[in-house]
Parts: structure tokens; sequence; C-alpha cells
């Protein structure tokens, strides 16, 4: 296959590799230098263009898939905006796309869509209520109505919170930069690699219109979380909140099934933070 990758950041070339590796021809997008040389070292071609610039998709290679997994810039020279990320760049990025025939493509989203919901289990296609919601995740939700309603055939794939190396908070923890929490709310993760995994799956077996849930197997709070983590690192567990506080934590947070992805023939390779985080110690 030929496969495009929109956002080649920390997920973006770790799945590029993937699928590179996997024998398919992958170009990743790039704007600036320094994203042409991940883009390269990540065994990528890279593209110059940009997705919130309309020009630059007009000569677009013909792709059999393209995966959107793009992020706001944070740098200290440009700032954007979930707007203009998401929304925008998506909806440019489609209209470039919508007269390549058979085209698929795959929105990289959020669990943060469905909301606070009082601790309870999400599924993929749990009812979404965008009054509820943040602005950023309303935002994020909009740009999948926009996928999931292009000419082309479209599919979402919501991650949880992303770990692996070079995203852990392990040496701030470590240092005590990092004072974590230690309530009752509900925090739900994923293995960088589980998640190239997942969609990898969603590009070959995915069904066009349909959203996907990627998470691991087991939800924990954010107590239960650190406090298998902190000894580990050798720090102290802090205080835990008044029960107040931390049911009203709780009260904002969800656990995600993954049972939906599963059915594709996804199994995560870290079917918890246990397994996950051991992997990072070592």
């Amino acid at each position: 296959m030929n496969i495009l990758i929109a956002g080649c950041g920390y997920l973006g070339c770790a799945l590029g590799t993937a699928l590179a590796a996997d024998g398919h021809r992958v170009w990743g997008i790039c704007r600036s230098d320094a994203s042409l040389d991940r883009v390269r070292a990540a065994g990528l071609e890279p593209l110059r263009a940009d997705i919130g610039d309309a020009a630059s998709l007009k000569t677009l290679p013909a792709a059999d898939a393209v995966v959107a997994c793009q992020a706001p810039s944070r740098s200290e020279s440009h700032t954007e905006d979930y707007t203009s990320t998401y929304l925008r760049g998506t909806s440019l990025l489609l209209n470039a796309l919508k007269n390549q025939h058979g085209i698929r493509i795959v929105f990289v989203s959020s669990t943060a869509v469905y909301g606070p919901r009082d601790g309870g289990w999400v599924e993929a296609d749990s009812l979404i209520q965008p009054a509820a919601l943040t602005e950023n995740s309303r935002v994020l939700w909009q740009t999948e109505q926009a996928v999931l309603a292009a000419p082309i055939s479209g599919m979402v794939v919501r991650l949880s919170g992303i770990y692996g190396p070079g995203r852990n908070r392990i040496d701030a923890m470590r240092s005590g930069r990092f004072i974590p929490p230690m309530s009752e709310a509900w925090t739900n993760r994923i293995y960088r690699e589980d998640a190239v995994s997942g969609i990898r799956q969603v590009i070959k077996k995915g069904q066009p219109g349909h959203i996907y849930l990627a998470s691991d197997d087991m939800p924990a709070t954010q107590k239960e979380f650190y406090s298998w983590l902190l000894p580990k690192l050798c720090r102290e567990i802090p205080p835990m909140p008044p029960a107040a506080a931390s049911d009203a934590e709780k009260k904002d947070s969800k656990r995600c099934s993954n049972q939906k992805l599963k059915m594709l023939g996804w199994v995560p390779v870290y079917p918890s933070y246990r397994e996950g985080y051991e992997a990072i110690l070592k």
C-alpha cells in the first residue's frame, strides 16, 4: 500500500516506521527542515507540505490510505490551537484527497471526546454529548464528524493517554518535580507501540464510517497506579486528597473499553500499565 502520514511526531513517526517495515511505501508530511530530518531518520519518505496551507496540498501523491495524527505546535516561535490544527487542517486535507478514488483516511482522535462519565465505562460507540465537552474536546469531536461525513472512506481511532519511551514522567517523579495526584479518578493508557498496532489494524480491517477506541485492558485509578509505581522509583507515596476532592475528580473520569478494536484482531502487547512501565524501567 501507499500510505501518507500527516503529523510525524511521537506517534506518527513510530507508526510510519512500523508501516514501512511491513513493506508499505510511506510518506510523511513535513513543513520544516527539522521535521524533514526526523521523518528521514524514521525511515519514511519526506513530503514538504503543510495541512494548514491548501496550496501546498495540491500535489499530494496517490495513496491508498492516509493517517491524520497531527498535534498542535507548542514551539517557542509558533503556537497553534485545536481549531487550526484539527478542524481546519483536516478539512483542507479531506478536500485535497476528495478526488482520489478508493482512498481511506484514519483520523487519530482522543478519548477526551467522551467527556465526564462519573467513572463509568465507555465503548467506541458510546453516545457523545457535545454540550458537556471542553472547547478543545468539542473541536476534536467536530473533526471526527467531518471525517466520517467526507465523500471518501473515513474512520476514527480514539486513543487514551499515550505513554512509552520518552513520554512517561518517570524522571520528573524521581526528581520530585512532579507530585502525583492520589485520587480515585480513573485513568486510561495505551503504550505507544500498541497504539501503532491498533492504527495499523484499522487501516487493514477497519470499516468505513466506524469509530474505534484504543486503550489497554485495565483502567486504573490514580491512587492505584501511583501506589504501584512510586515505590519502584524509590519515592514516597503522597498524602491522599480529601474525600470530597477525590470524588469530584472521579466524576470527571471514565473507564475505556477496547472491545470493538479487539474484534478486528488487535491484541495489546502491554495489556496494563504494569507490563508497560516494567518495560520502560528495564
